[in-house]
């Protein structure tokens, strides 16, 4: 009976701080006794790796340009139909001017790649692509020359962003050929069901996985005054209504401070904001953290904001993962009613719902906190026992295995 036994696993860049969910599935993968072997289409900088990833580097594989013509001379060896076919793969996504880097880029990693894999043996049972683009991408095409099936996971931009979905000139094809495509929330398996004319069965909600071993339930944080926010530094997490909210409730006479960890663009921005509402004692921009700190930084915290909105693009959030890190550590959360969000934040059980850019509504919540810290702790606690329940990356990793399986058994 098959099973499986040897997975690729295809990355935009491993490690990366930005992708600690990631990891986590192959931890969890790689704990289910699968052996996988990373396929990085970016290599990474020594401040990009989590303590946690470090076991993993020993099985992954960056891009080797000069294995390219050795891949390409082997291709038509043994296989110029498949090929012929990944050619045309790459001149239908160059026909988007926009897109002919990333995908001449797409092919010769696939070359470089091929030429390592081909012969490898035993052969790999599936080929698996974090994210629906260029990933997803390189998985459709080492599918072809592998005679593999492939599979990939979407999270959020993968699914919103119309000013990538509108120029991904494959994106039906990789949807057709997938064997099965993967959601992080059962929003996203939605969208892509109302999109999209293909099998429900085909599309399936598999949850981002936490490390709950490694998050222990901090103490209460009874006495605190303080909320923190995580993320990138872009529009869609909607930092500004968070200092929006803060300006509310610094007129208000309110004690507290606003620490928002994360870099990106938006961070002049919203330095500016902070001081044009003289917050600057009041709300921080502590810049990069990284995942292992998590606990020290939520250590002295009443909750977890997330204010997360729909950029001009229609790009938003998925479920960000540090909402289900910080319920591991029993903190509050209070989170925008946007995308898959409201599927682990249930209001009033484990945190708060908002309607996305409503700084008044948000200024309430953080207010009532504020006054009643002791309820804190009680939705923290129910915010563990959740994610205990029903993220632990083990647990959700061989549910995607068993799912995998389930199509290698009958095929």
């Amino acid at each position: 009976m098959r099973t499986l036994k040897n997975l690729l696993y295809i990355s935009p860049q491993f490690p990366a701080l930005s992708l600690v969910f990631e990891q986590n599935e192959m931890l969890g993968i790689q704990a289910n006794e699968v052996n996988i072997t990373v396929l990085s289409c970016r290599k990474f900088s020594a401040s990009e790796i989590h303590q946690v990833a470090q076991c993993l580097l020993d099985k992954v594989l960056y891009p080797n340009y000069k294995n390219a013509l050795l891949g390409l001379i082997l291709c038509l060896n043994k296989s110029p139909i498949s090929l012929y076919k990944v050619l045309f793969y790459t001149l239908v996504a160059s026909a988007n001017p926009f897109a002919i880097k990333k995908k001449l880029a797409a092919l010769v990693f696939t070359l470089g790649w091929y030429a390592i894999l081909a012969d490898k043996t035993p052969a790999y049972d599936w080929i698996h692509a974090d994210f629906g683009q260029g990933t997803a991408t390189v998985a459709l095409m080492l599918s072809e020359l592998l005679k593999c099936p492939f599979s990939f996971k979407v999270h959020a931009f993968d699914i919103y962003d119309k000013s990538i979905q509108n120029f991904d000139l494959l994106k039906f094809i990789k949807i057709k050929h997938a064997t099965k495509i993967f959601s992080a929330h059962e929003y996203g398996k939605q969208e892509i069901l109302k999109i999209l004319s293909i099998n429900e069965e085909k599309v399936i909600t598999n949850y981002t996985s936490i490390r709950t071993n490694d998050f222990h339930i901090l103490s209460p944080a009874l006495e605190s005054k303080r909320f923190v926010a995580l993320g990138r530094l872009v529009t869609k997490k909607g930092f500004s209504t968070l200092i929006k909210a803060s300006n509310i409730l610094h007129k208000k006479g309110e004690y507290f401070t606003v620490d928002i960890y994360g870099s990106g663009p938006e961070e002049a921005n919203l330095m500016q904001l902070i001081e044009i509402n003289g917050l600057q004692d009041i709300v921080w921009l502590k810049g990069k953290y990284k995942n292992e700190n998590l606990p020290n930084i939520l250590t002295d915290c009443l909750a977890l904001v997330m204010p997360s909105i729909m950029d001009k693009n229609g790009d938003m959030d998925g479920i960000p993962t540090v909402i289900y890190e910080a319920m591991s550590l029993g903190r509050t959360v209070i989170a925008s009613k946007i995308s898959g969000i409201p599927e682990v934040v249930k209001d009033k059980v484990n945190g708060y719902l908002i309607e996305p850019g409503n700084f008044e509504e948000l200024a309430e919540k953080m207010k009532y906190l504020l006054s009643y810290p002791e309820i804190s702790f009680r939705l923290g606690k129910e915010g563990r026992r959740l994610v205990e329940e029903n993220h632990e990356y083990k647990t959700n990793a061989k549910s995607l295995i068993e799912l995998i399986n389930k199509f290698l058994q009958a095929n």
